[in-house]
């Protein structure tokens, strides 16, 4: 497969358009025939993504993903028998040009569909945008729907397992391991919000909250924070963010010699990370991860066993890291493998039908298994396990008591 790069007038100034074929025969700025279909005929897909600014630590990975899948659809004879293109856009983390982006795609290089994007702020400006071209969106946003009314979320799906998945594996592990008294910590961000005000709507929690410190995002200095959530003597600290201010947080707990445990989300369990926090200073922390990291620990009769290997081995085959199975680039995957069985099932490249197909779409995928409805636009049953770092790799917890 070759990658194309083109340089594409966007209506915020010059973006970044990457267009991904077998052949390599069209370029990204070439697609402009309608019904999803380019150049010979290929089936046409979108994505928006934040390549560059704050959040492009998601969306690089994401669009890894997406650009391994369309690969592996294209090496195993594409979709319908036709090739599958993939223009890749640049929102530059700025949810307003996202939107526009959208408008492009569906507009200019008129895309079947849409993959994207990676952040929520940025998921909620786009899929009214895709509605109104009435395209599907494949988003990949971690709280679906997140303020999006009902009326704006008929052309707009997920292809992320929500983080309240997450959250109710630690409310599992916690009954299992008799923990009664946890501490919430995190940073202001909505992500970071969305872990209280969840266990807030549970009234059959087998724990208390004893205390919500919050410290501002990018702060230097958190160990008042941390310390707040030690001093409430705690069985157990959730902290709930990602990035640098994670790393923060861990280091933290190592610098102030803390001994209360540890957990977070996933996003911690990459090398980056790693690398980033020490080996040292994150032993004995629990994460969420994905089943990819876990592979080759997964029991034989794992529903999606064999999902989870065809992404890692797209990924090796597509020469892109999946580091380990932790990488962000599973969503992406899962979003254009998504598609891909939604235009399978409909028989079409057609938008409408596609959306149709999916509203009652029951796919197998690598990070979940999916049962998409006209109600439930996300439909994952299951899609995190937690690992606890024994000082050198993420290990999985085969059982909540681990």
């Amino acid at each position: 497969m070759k990658v194309r790069s083109a340089v594409v007038a966007g209506v915020l100034g010059a973006v970044l358009a990457t267009s991904l074929t077998a052949c390599g025969s069209s370029s990204a700025s070439d697609t402009d025939s309608a019904g999803g279909s380019g150049s010979g005929g290929d089936i046409q897909l979108g994505a928006v993504y934040s390549l560059t600014g704050p959040t492009s630590v998601l969306g690089l990975q994401d669009s890894e993903g997406a650009k391994a899948a369309v690969k592996y659809l294209n090496d195993n004879g594409g979709l319908l028998g036709k090739q599958v293109n993939l223009t890749v856009l640049d929102d530059k983390s700025q949810p307003s040009l996202a939107v526009q982006l959208v408008g492009q795609l569906t507009s200019r290089n008129h895309v079947s569909a849409i993959v994207g994007p990676d952040e929520q702020t940025a998921v909620t400006a786009a899929v009214p945008a895709a509605a109104r071209a009435q395209v599907p969106i494949m988003t990949n946003g971690g709280s679906w729907p997140g303020p999006l009314k009902a009326d704006q979320q008929k052309w707009g799906w997920a292809a992320t397992t929500p983080t309240t998945v997450m959250i109710d594996r630690f409310i599992d592990y916690f009954k299992a391991t008799g923990v009664k008294k946890v501490a919430v910590l995190g940073n202001g961000t909505s992500f970071s919000d969305a872990l209280p005000a969840y266990l807030a709507t549970k009234t059959d929690l087998p724990f208390t909250v004893v205390v919500n410190s919050k410290f501002t995002s990018g702060a230097v200095d958190v160990s008042p924070q941390v310390l707040q959530a030690v001093n409430a003597k705690p069985d157990f600290v959730m902290s709930w963010m990602s990035g640098p201010d994670a790393v923060n947080v861990v280091k933290t707990f190592k610098r102030l010699n803390v001994d209360v445990p540890l957990g977070m989300n996933g996003g911690t369990t990459t090398p980056s990370f790693v690398d980033a926090a020490g080996k040292d200073a994150l032993t004995g922390v629990i994460a969420g991860t994905y089943s990819a990291q876990l592979y080759d620990s997964l029991p034989a009769d794992t529903a999606n066993k064999t999902q989870v290997k065809a992404y890692l081995d797209g990924m090796a085959a597509a020469g892109l890291d999946a580091a380990g199975g932790a990488s962000n680039a599973i969503m992406g995957w899962e979003s254009v493998m998504s598609l891909a069985d939604a235009i399978k099932t409909a028989g079409s490249a057609d938008s409408e039908k596609i959306n149709t197909a999916l509203a009652g779409q029951h796919f197998v995928g690598a990070m979940s298994v999916w049962t998409r409805t006209a109600d439930d636009h996300a439909g994952a049953e299951g899609g995190y396990l937690l690992a606890k770092f024994d000082g050198d790799e993420w290990k999985g917890l085969s059982n909540p008591a681990s």
